[in-house]
């Protein structure tokens, strides 16, 4: 699990990590991605955060 999370950290860290990082952010603040976001979370409080 060491290597995946110091590939993660890598990625993040470079210029195209920043820039993956920083279109998420965007969409999230869209019309659209809040929307979708606020969908996830109405499924996940339906689950009651119990895993299946």
């Amino acid at each position: 699990m060491a290597g995946l999370m110091s590939r993660i950290t890598r990625l993040a860290r470079s210029p195209k990590g920043r820039k993956l990082a920083d279109r998420a952010q965007s969409y999230a603040r869209s019309p659209e991605g809040k929307r979708k976001i606020e969908q996830a979370r109405g499924r996940l409080a339906k689950r009651g955060g119990k895993r299946p």
